[in-house]
């Protein structure tokens, strides 16, 4: 291969990646999603009362977002919760839950330790068609 292919070769590759940058860039989502967690290890004798999550959703573009709370799911260890419908659709709305306006952000948090009774290593994710957050992961001991 000669030195003129070989810069052909390397000035492709690179504009290919720098279309590829380019259109994961532009689809960033609009909402920012987050979640987080009291404490990383409860006990079982206490996690009832002790462990409670954290939601926040803040709206990254320049249009109101509806963020439809009530389709979004959390999932358990990847097995969708049984009890996140009834949480999140009768739980108490925070401002912002219907229409979200650019900028803004919504926080709100839910007492769930009778989800998570059980001794073990817990995996938990809230995501809907329109945001994602990361996993977050805590452990239940078994009670002494």
């Amino acid at each position: 291969m000669n030195s003129l292919s070989l810069c052909l070769l390397i000035l492709g590759t690179i504009a290919s990646m720098n279309h590829a940058l380019k259109e994961n860039h532009s689809k960033k989502r609009a909402l920012w999603a987050a979640m987080s967690i009291n404490e990383p290890v409860f006990d079982e004798a206490s996690v009832n009362v002790n462990l409670s999550i954290s939601f926040a959703l803040v709206n990254d573009s320049s249009e109101s977002i509806k963020p439809a709370l009530e389709s979004s799911m959390l999932l358990v260890n990847g097995k969708e919760s049984e009890n996140w419908k009834l949480s999140i659709g009768q739980g108490i709305q925070p401002q912002y839950a219907d229409l979200l306006p650019p900028g803004t952000h919504l926080v709100f948090g839910y007492a769930m330790g009778k989800e998570f009774a059980k001794p073990g290593i817990y995996r938990v994710q809230w995501k809907s068609a329109s945001f994602e957050t990361k996993e977050i992961v805590f452990r239940v001991l078994p009670a002494r």
